[in-house]
């Protein structure tokens, strides 16, 4: 059996070892780790190494339908989804989709600026009013799991480059 110390996450990086590691995975090659390299370098979080390892993993995973970052709590999954959003925008990309119960979604918004600068839409009952897709923004949408459930038809129009869906464990009925 491992001990509690042997589960913790390790460090936080300084700023020079997230750059010493950012040109590490760029030098190694790799779709994904290349990528994921330049991201890093404007991030302003605390990054620990399996963090990289997993935004690389994911950016590799787009071209093959995307993937699941499913990991303890409290290691940093939004910090994860937060790289590989930087970089999607950083590349032209600008249709990312980020799914969220109704109460964390300012929490998104206010990680995604604090740590990355990227400035997001939340989009509710208020913004819906009167717009023909409210969802159709040049800048990453945040909406509520059951706000977007109700409007399968405007989220089907648009040509989405990426969907976080946060908290999925709790969705129920998915197949339907």
């Amino acid at each position: 059996m491992r001990s509690a110390v042997e589960l913790s996450a390790p460090p936080p990086l300084t700023r020079f070892h997230q750059r010493l590691l950012a040109e590490e995975l760029s030098a190694r090659g790799g779709d994904g780790r290349t990528r994921v390299a330049r991201a890093l370098c404007e991030a302003r979080v605390d990054l620990n190494p399996h963090q990289v390892e997993a935004a690389a993993f994911a950016l590799d995973a787009l071209s093959r339908g995307g993937c699941l970052l499913a990991e303890v709590v409290g290691l940093g999954k939004t910090i994860e989804a937060g790289i590989v959003i930087a970089q999607l925008l950083a590349e032209g990309r600008e249709r990312v989709l980020i799914l969220t119960p109704a109460t964390l979604r300012a929490q998104w918004q206010a990680e995604l600026k604090s740590k990355f600068d990227l400035d997001a839409v939340v989009i509710d009952g208020k913004a819906a009013r009167g717009a023909a897709n409210c969802f159709d923004q040049r800048a990453p949408v945040i909406a509520s799991i059951p706000f977007a459930a109700a409007r399968p038809e405007l989220l089907r129009a648009l040509p989405w480059d990426l969907v976080v869906i946060d908290e999925a464990h709790r969705l129920r009925n998915a197949h339907r």
